[in-house]
Parts: structure tokens; sequence; C-alpha cells
């Protein structure tokens, strides 16, 4: 196999594994939401409730920019495979500059849904923790 060979299938494999954690992330975001809500069911409204509905809300952005993220990467991929495609004809070199500009301003937006998709499930299922630390310590006293 040639250089360019490797790194084709290092930046396949990237790709495949991007995808996978963000789809791991959304995943886990809902499993949480679904379990932070049937532990609160029964809880009596106090201040330490309000930790729980903030880490529904964390996970619930979680969520939404995975799902940001990976309709943003299909499209780019989308557009990859038709740059691909047409990587020889010289007719549409107007609508390859657009699609080339469209690719390079996608990938920031790629870095900040995954960025944001990850910050707000550990921010959420660290705010979970603590709501969890205050029931445990309320038990206790």
């Amino acid at each position: 196999m040639s250089n360019y060979q490797n790194g084709v299938e290092i930046s396949k494999q990237v790709v495949e594994l991007s995808g996978k954690v963000a789809f791991m992330l959304i995943t886990a975001s809902t499993a949480s939401i679904g379990y932070i809500l049937t532990q609160i069911k029964n809880e009596v409204w106090s201040m330490h409730i309000y930790f729980a509905l903030y880490a529904v809300t964390l996970l619930a952005v979680s969520f939404i920019f995975g799902y940001k993220y990976l309709d943003k990467r299909i499209s780019m991929m989308h557009i990859n495979s038709i740059l691909l495609q047409t990587i020889n004809d010289k007719d549409i070199n107007e609508q390859r500059t657009k699609l080339l500009d469209d690719l390079e301003k996608g990938v920031p937006k790629l870095r900040l849904y995954a960025s944001i998709q990850f910050i707000t499930f550990i921010s959420g299922a660290l705010v979970y923790g603590i709501y969890v630390f205050f029931g445990i310590f309320d038990k206790i006293k």
C-alpha cells in the first residue's frame, strides 16, 4: 500500500469513529434523560430537584447538537462524494468551487457541534452527580 492509500484508509477510519462517538453520545443522552426523569418522578419538590432538571436540560442540548453534528456530517460527506465524482469534469468549475467553499465552511461547524455535544453531555452528568450527592447528604443529616 502506498502512503496515499494508507492516508485514505486512516481518514476513513477517523470519519467512521467520529460518527460512532457522536451516535454513542446521542444514545447516552437519551438514556440518561429517561433515567433521570424516572428517578425524580416521585421526588418532593425541593431545591435539589433543580439540579436534576438542569442535568436533563444539558443532556437535551447534548442530544440536539449531536443530531446537528450527524446531519452536517452527512451533508459534508455528500458534498465530498460529488466533488470526488466530478474531479475531472472541467465544465462545472463554478459549482465545484461553491461546493469546496461549502465544505471548508462546514468543518468548523462540525468541530463546534461535536465540542458542544461533548461538553454539555459531561456537564449534564456532573450536575446530576451533584444532585445525587445532595440527596445522599440530606439523608445523612
